[in-house]
């Protein structure tokens, strides 16, 4: 799958082209809310108002009820055609220590990037779709597996990652990432999307579960050992314990990788 990947800061590096920046920014997102409802109605799913209850108001991606309704079209178009369509889920649950981290705002331009990408992987036959508060799904009809992956891995890099720059502060977030492909088992793309869910949990639990019994490891040779057998008949004078602690400098990212 994948592995955890926590925010990374690097020092700053020159900052006079901020308020440019913002604007770029900004600029960006309307045209990524603009690009996400040429998408629909590209594909004939916006029909009208009452469609709005598929979308999601942050991002104008389609929510989970959007990606059940319209996916089971794409879905049921594809076996028409005897093609194969692939579901590519990704959690981005560092997207939380980011906002407790960095703010809001820093959140909000992540949040324009992995909508850019996503929408980029979907391609002008598929759709992304946001599915929880850190969880984003895409749906590539008429891909297989190998295909699937090899545009995920082109457009979001190996490992999977996301990298945003502001203010100087860059930050790295790579996904919980899982890819499923249709079969004759599949009826549904809620039954595609809860198969590929179902393989991130797993990992997240296993992963959990490594964390765990490295800080009990740590704990169980860390316990600090009594004093009381190590007492003498005679007292210890003039013992003196001189520790020296190497300041440690900061590694660029770059220098690190």
């Amino acid at each position: 799958m994948t592995t955890d990947f926590q925010p990374t800061r690097i020092q700053p590096h020159g900052g006079g082209s901020t308020s440019l920046a913002h604007l770029a920014a900004a600029a960006a997102s309307h045209a990524v809310r603009d690009l996400a409802c040429h998408v629909g109605v590209s594909l004939g799913l916006l029909k009208g108002n009452e469609e709005r209850s598929c979308m999601d108001t942050a991002t104008s991606l389609y929510n989970k009820n959007g990606l059940i309704a319209y996916g089971d079209k794409l879905l049921a178009d594809c076996e028409a055609h005897h093609r194969e369509m692939s579901v590519a889920v990704f959690d981005f649950t560092d997207l939380v220590e980011v906002r407790r981290i960095y703010g809001k705002r820093m959140v909000q331009g992540l949040t324009g990037v992995i909508v850019e990408k996503l929408l980029r992987l979907a391609g002008g036959h598929g759709f992304a779709a946001r599915t929880g508060p850190t969880e984003f799904t895409v749906v590539m009809p008429a891909m297989g597996h190998d295909k699937a992956l090899a545009a995920v891995q082109r457009v979001l890099g190996r490992p999977t990652r996301i990298e945003y720059e502001e203010q100087g502060c860059e930050v790295v977030l790579v996904p919980a990432f899982a890819l499923e492909t249709t079969g004759p088992d599949i009826e549904s793309v809620e039954e595609l999307y809860r198969e590929v869910r179902r393989s991130i949990d797993e990992f997240q639990r296993e992963e959990q579960r490594h964390r765990e019994h490295a800080q009990r490891a740590h704990e169980r040779h860390s316990h600090p050992m009594s004093l009381n057998g190590l007492m003498v008949d005679h007292p210890v004078t003039e013992r003196v314990l001189h520790v020296e602690i190497c300041p440690t400098v900061p590694a660029p990212l770059q220098s690190a990788a």
